[in-house]
């Protein structure tokens, strides 16, 4: 579902995430302006983890601890519509729990 932020000049997203990985599995958020077509890594407030499963290797990995709260600037794609993945890759060695998410809003001015 594409979200429209034609009419903002600012947006953001923000997300509740617990995650419990190896520290080589991971997610991740990516972002298209083209339906799709092209995607694009976007970078949380205080950056990523390594998460090696991923080229280049940022993503959520390793233990949070709890659920934290995640803010990401969406303002690069302020005026667009978009599409939003959480993309979730495994090597399929030590398997734990994995990545959660709730609460997800995006908000536009």
């Amino acid at each position: 579902t594409e979200i429209d932020l034609t009419q903002a000049t600012v947006a953001e997203l923000n997300f509740n995430q617990f995650f419990d990985t190896d520290g080589i599995d991971g997610g991740r958020v990516i972002v298209s302006p083209d339906a799709g077509n092209t995607f694009y890594l976007v970078t949380p407030d205080g950056g990523y983890m390594n998460a090696s499963v991923f080229n280049p290797g940022e993503g959520f990995s390793g233990f949070s601890g709890g659920w934290l709260n995640t803010r990401i600037d969406l303002t690069a794609f302020a005026g667009e519509r978009i599409v939003i993945a959480f993309e979730f890759a495994a090597d399929g060695v030590d398997e734990r729990a994995g990545w959660f998410l709730d609460d997800i809003e995006v908000t536009g001015q």
